[in-house]
């Protein structure tokens, strides 16, 4: 960033500034090899996380740009 800035939300949850971005939910197994993936329109990020983490070889989750596939930020699984 530009400027100093707390950082991530220790309680967690979605990025309130990704709300309602359409964006590109990726799974990442422990291998660090695709297992699945969401594109969605960012009005239930949570249960499309929630989806995605249903899968139990899923360790983390990639937010990605719709257009140009940059990361935004990563959701990792705290347990199991």
């Amino acid at each position: 960033h530009a400027t100093a800035c707390p950082g991530p939300d220790p309680a967690g949850g979605h990025p309130p500034a990704w709300r309602g971005r359409p964006q590109v939910l990726r799974a990442y197994d422990r291998q660090g090899r695709i297992c699945g993936g969401r594109l969605h329109d960012g009005t239930d990020p949570e249960g499309v996380i929630a989806e995605l983490l249903a899968d139990p070889t899923a360790r983390e989750l990639h937010s990605r740009n719709v257009v140009y596939g940059c990361l935004m930020f990563v959701v990792r699984r705290t347990t199991g």
